[in-house]
């Protein structure tokens, strides 16, 4: 009895075995790219060419040269001071006494402050021109009393970062010395990176030789640094691309200089992700930030290195902008100059391949409905067989009527199971059919719904960076539930904008003129770009409404406002129309991936019935 049932285990075992090649697939998939951030060096090396110990005669002209060479890595601006004095007695001379022959063309003296200030921006392995060549010593009151003693000519260099407005350290502005600075810009165009998603196997293919935020090298307190990276996916199936950011494995920086790293990071970095124009999170790398989930709302979260960011769920084909913008705060000290330091940033995503969807008639799959059949009818024959070894065995009589009529039921009960298996696993072409005929009234249900933006105001003129209220929503109107789905459509145009925290123009590039922030009861289940003949180019954005709208009700609108971009004056038209389309679509939610949760029912029924 013990054999008979290991083998009916054993059947059991390879029918569903053969069942789970129609399950879905959950998948999980991470790659990272090593990138090194660094601070910028400011340092300077004070040039002083004279003859020590020179024997000064009244009336002589002594040649010394004063000059400064910038040895650090980011563009300066100096200022020397000069001080004369008689070094046995500490006092500073009368101007009457020394006399410098000063370069008045390239410096400026500033008496309240006592410097003299270059009057130009040094770059790295640049040296000023000199601010002096050559001083004297000379006045009535020189005689004897002032033989042998020694003199002294101190000079004291300083020098500030140009970019940020370091000047302002010094209580100056660069138009108090004349000077124009063409700053480093936040953002170029040039050093756009990308990432593409290949799928689970082959994972994230990252170009530039990974490193992604190549621009953020030489970072200076106070500077605003833009990066952008066109994050694709060109896996067949729905995909969510998360990012984060982690200490290097196997770094090779100092406990020391990981520990400067680590606070760096932490206190001294604010970083801003944007997906699409619309911001996703702002904070720090390595500490508690905000996640942004719609206009107004924020939620606090772990930093990066906690938890990560989702950039949305991505189609075969699509693209979007990533825009990492990342700012140095002005408090960073002279510890932190020339610091380097490691970051993984690591992208993952995750989905689940479903199964095809069985269709009647299909024969696709009719090999493993005869396996499970087989193995049903085998065990049926074990069982039987048993059954009549029983029963022989007490000499033909029926002595345990349990024991006889047992096995049969349970080989009619597994054969029934095996049958129900083979269906539901795809073997639709085992579906018995019969023919009859009856008449029979039916009423059908009503599908309708309704788009209303409450609060939107049409025809307004737009000016940069306004937001004004747009709050679509759906109302079913019909008799039957639906499941309801919003289609935004974006202009984009080519367009050259201002930065909000530098205020500098960025060139012309392709952007959508409006940005909007979705709650989750919205869930993204479609992205792609649509191009007109006359070559209009529009981002097309549709979302799933996560619940069934019954009757009568009406859903929470996608977005209360929209904002307009910050786009520079006169780059577009006078009377130009910038309009923001809002389309909706309702399908029946009866019989529509009935067992599957809201947000898959909502991606199947898109993919099957909307998509583009």
């Amino acid at each position: 009895m013990r054999k008979f049932y290991i083998i009916t285990l054993v059947v059991l075992a390879c029918v569903f075995a053969v069942s789970g090649i129609f399950a879905a697939a959950d998948w999980y998939r991470e790659d990272r790219t090593t990138n090194i951030i660094s601070v910028g060096e400011l340092s300077g090396d004070l040039i002083d060419i004279y003859e020590q110990g020179t024997i000064v005669m009244p009336g002589d002209r002594v040649s010394k040269v004063v000059s400064v060479k910038n040895s650090g890595s980011s563009d300066g601006l100096v200022r020397v001071r000069l001080e004369s004095m008689w070094a046995d007695s500490g006092e500073e001379t009368a101007p009457e006494q020394f006399s410098f022959e000063v370069n008045e063309k390239n410096w400026l003296f500033d008496a309240g402050t006592g410097y003299y200030y270059y009057l130009g921006v040094l770059a790295p392995g640049e040296t000023t021109e000199p601010l002096l060549d050559s001083f004297s010593v000379s006045g009535p009151e020189l005689n004897n009393y002032y033989s042998y003693r020694p003199g002294c000519i101190l000079v004291t260099m300083e020098m500030v970062q140009a970019a940020a407005e370091g000047i302002s350290l010094w209580d100056k502005t660069n138009s108090d010395l004349g000077i124009e600075y063409q700053e480093r810009p936040g953002y170029s165009a040039e050093d756009d990176t990308g990432v593409d998603f290949e799928g689970p196997e082959d994972g994230f293919l990252f170009g530039d030789n990974g490193d992604l935020f190549a621009s953020f090298k030489n970072i200076l307190p106070g500077q605003t640094i833009i990066q952008r990276i066109n994050v694709g996916s060109r896996h067949g199936e729905t995909t969510e691309i998360f990012l984060k950011a982690t200490p290097t494995d196997g770094t090779t920086l100092s406990p020391e200089t990981e520990a400067q790293l680590t606070e760096l990071l932490t206190k001294y970095v604010d970083l801003k992700v944007s997906v699409g124009g619309n911001v996703v999170y702002r904070g720090p790398v390595w500490q508690d930030g905000v996640r942004l989930k719609s206009a107004g709302a924020e939620t606090a979260i772990s930093g990066l290195y906690d938890d990560g960011i989702s950039l949305g769920r991505f189609y075969t084909g699509d693209g979007l902008p990533v825009t990492v913008e990342l700012e140095l705060s002005r408090d960073v000290g002279n510890e932190f100059q020339n610091l380097a330091g490691e970051i993984d940033w690591v992208f993952s995503a995750s989905g689940t391949d479903q199964p095809p969807i069985p269709q009647t008639g299909d024969k696709s799959n009719r090999i493993y409905l005869i396996i499970m059949l087989a193995a049903g009818a085998a065990c049926l024959v074990l069982m039987a067989a048993r059954a009549v070894a029983v029963r022989k065995k007490r000499g033909g009589r029926n002595v345990n009527g349990v024991r006889f009529v047992m096995p049969v039921l349970s080989a009619l009960l597994l054969t029934g199971l095996l049958i129900g298996a083979a269906i539901l696993t795809g073997g639709t072409s085992a579906f018995m059919t019969d023919a009859e005929s009856c008449e029979n009234e039916a009423s059908m249900g009503e599908l309708s719904i309704e788009l209303s933006e409450p609060s939107f105001v049409p025809d307004q003129v737009l000016h940069p960076c306004q937001t004004v209220d747009k709050d679509p929503q759906v109302t079913n109107t019909g008799s039957v539930p639906a499941l309801v789905y919003l289609k935004v459509t974006v202009p984009i145009k080519r367009v050259k904008t201002v930065s909000h925290e530098t205020k500098m123009i960025l060139p012309a590039e392709s952007h959508e003129l409006f940005s909007f922030a979705a709650p989750e009861d919205w869930l993204p289940v479609g992205r792609y770009n649509r191009f007109e003949p006359n070559g209009d180019h529009y981002a097309i954005y549709v979302y799933g409404y996560r619940g069934v709208l019954g009757p009568g009700e009406t859903t929470p609108p996608l977005f209360e406002t929209v904002t307009f971009i910050n786009l520079l004056e006169g780059e577009l038209p006078a009377g130009t129309e910038a309009v923001i389309d809002i389309d909706a679509y309702g399908l029946q939610s009866e019989h529509i991936a009935d067992k599957l949760d809201i947000d898959a029912r909502l991606q199947y029924g898109y993919d099957k019935f909307f998509k583009e």
